[in-house]
């Protein structure tokens, strides 16, 4: 083999670096795009960076491919050539290893995804225990203002405390659904218990709230059971 020949693989190795290290590299950050888009990371674009990464895979691997095929060609005339191909099988060898450590970090993210959302979810659960024994305190304080014959400073001691309570709770997420006589029904946030007749009052109007309803985050949780004028 002449050396110019010999010049010329030389070169065309060194290519096949550039392109091998390209195509590691794009292949690196399309799974770096990939966990930002799972985790949903603000303050830039990860669908540009995934779009710029496929775009740089392929670019780099079409040379590749087109580099190999021009290799074997060679290699069936030039038996020389075989020492070129054995350090491009050392190149995927290295390219193998480094794709098996990227896996690895794939497996250790998604362990630590599984634990985020095993937080999450006891969080939530935590959270929904606190609503409904928030709304458990509100309804004893309703069952208590009901009692008949109850005394009158205790009934003021009692709203008095629901009025307090219910401004600490309200920001959280707790409301309660406690709708006036004279107010019109809403059949999203009130139910109906009973109809009665009342020249006064025009149909569909409350009469009475006989139990509050109570809303959680704006969704109703449960609706005020309410009496109703008839409706016509």
């Amino acid at each position: 083999m002449d050396v110019n020949l010999k010049g010329s693989y030389r070169l065309e190795g060194l290519i096949h670096l550039i392109y091998l290290a390209s195509f590691v590299l794009c292949l690196v950050l399309l799974i770096i795009s990939l966990r930002l888009l799972q985790r949903n990371v603000g303050g830039f674009s990860p669908p540009a960076l995934l779009v710029f990464s496929i775009m740089g895979l392929i670019g780099s691997a079409i040379p590749i491919v087109i580099s190999l095929q021009k290799d074997y060609s060679i290699n069936s005339q030039y038996p020389q050539a075989e020492a070129s191909r054995d350090d491009l099988h050392k190149l995927i060898s290295i390219l193998e290893q480094q794709n098996d450590v990227l896996n690895a970090g794939k497996t250790k993210l998604d362990q630590e995804n599984l634990q985020l959302r095993t937080e999450i979810k006891l969080l939530r659960d935590t959270n929904d225990e606190w609503f409904e024994r928030s709304i458990e305190v509100l309804k004893t304080m309703e069952r208590i203002i009901n009692v008949p014959n109850i005394d009158e400073s205790y009934l003021r001691a009692i709203l008095k405390t629901k009025k307090q309570y219910s401004q600490l709770v309200n920001p959280m997420g707790v409301q309660i659904l406690e709708p006036k006589p004279g107010d019109k029904f809403f059949d999203k946030v009130h139910q109906i218990v009973q109809e009665a007749k009342d020249e006064g009052k025009p149909p569909w109007t409350i009469l009475e709230c006989v139990e509050w309803g109570y809303m959680i985050n704006g969704r109703v949780h449960s609706p005020a059971k309410v009496i109703i004028s008839r409706r016509g």
